[in-house]
């Protein structure tokens, strides 16, 4: 309902205040499937042109799956934060020097803090005798 008003044509999300406003009010009603929804969607999300790159949407995310204690997919998220590296190609005209890229994310605490809380409340049946989650 709101959000099909909040995404139709010509009441589209912009900018990331907008963006920002749009994820309070579903934080607000408790549509916690909603935001995390919207931060996945390739026009909104965290890596959209709408956010920017801007680091409190990740944040935002990252937040959002431990509301939903979606254990497995904050494991999945921040492992793949940790483990971004900037290419090695010049940026263009528009684009950040890789030394200030903002996915260069391993430096930021609340990513380890999450993937801390994922693992430790994890399924241990997920770790238990299988062999894919251990490295040789």
């Amino acid at each position: 309902m709101l959000q099909d008003v909040l995404l139709s044509d010509g009441r589209s999300i912009q900018t990331p205040e907008e963006l920002h406003l749009l994820l309070a009010i579903c934080r607000q009603q408790g549509a916690h499937e909603v935001t995390l929804s919207h931060l996945n969607n390739t026009t909104l999300g965290v890596n959209s042109q709408v956010a920017k790159g801007e680091w409190s949407f990740v944040l935002q995310k990252l937040e959002t799956l431990k509301s939903l204690q979606a254990w497995r997919q904050l494991r999945e998220y921040c492992s793949e934060l940790l483990a971004y590296t900037p290419s090695n190609e010049s940026p263009g005209p528009d684009e950040k020097l890789p030394n200030t890229d903002s996915r260069v994310f391993c430096d930021d605490w609340a990513v380890w803090c999450s993937l801390f809380a994922s693992v430790q409340n994890a399924d241990e049946s997920e770790y238990v005798n299988n062999p894919t989650t251990v490295d040789p």
